[in-house]
């Protein structure tokens, strides 16, 4: 799937430190020539994307939106 692969590469060219949500769609068009819409998805934001369980397998996210942090998606492999 071409967005596990995309989010795959952002997190190892980021050393697998994992990459911040925010950061996601700038990383996106700026290291892989691409846009990421998460309606394509069936999703209204970026973070429920994320929490699709298409995704749970290999990432989560680390962090609280409610506490205003930053939140990153992290490969499951650091967790």
């Amino acid at each position: 799937d071409e967005l596990r692969e995309v989010l795959r590469f952002l997190s190892e060219a980021n050393g697998n430190k994992g990459v911040a949500i925010s950061q996601v769609k700038m990383l996106c068009r700026e290291k892989c020539n691409k846009e990421l819409s998460e309606t394509v998805f069936g999703h209204y934001s970026l973070a429920k994307l994320l929490d699709d369980p298409c995704l749970e397998s290999e990432f989560t996210k680390a962090g609280d939106l409610t506490m205003q942090n930053t939140v990153w998606i992290v490969p499951k492999i650091l967790r």
